[in-house]
């Protein structure tokens, strides 16, 4: 399953994301599948890091899980 913000309908009933068992923050695109999540990058006080005018990202791989709210 894929979901992805302003793309996928159901992305309003994501809960969380979570990589490897752990919580991913600031998540753009979570893919099961494909095991991995893109994200902001923040920098250690919680604002995102910049290159140029866009905010970078990340992509993550691992084991993924999607937790929609509701458990739906």
């Amino acid at each position: 399953m894929r979901v992805e913000v302003g793309v996928s309908e159901n992305w309003q009933n994501v809960e969380s994301v979570k990589l490897d068992g752990n919580e991913v923050k600031y998540c753009t695109v979570a893919d099961t599948d494909l095991g991995l999540v893109v994200r902001f990058v923040a920098d250690a006080d919680g604002n995102f890091v910049t290159e140029g005018d866009e905010v970078k990202k990340e992509t993550l791989y691992g084991n993924v899980e999607i937790v929609f709210k509701g458990g739906a």
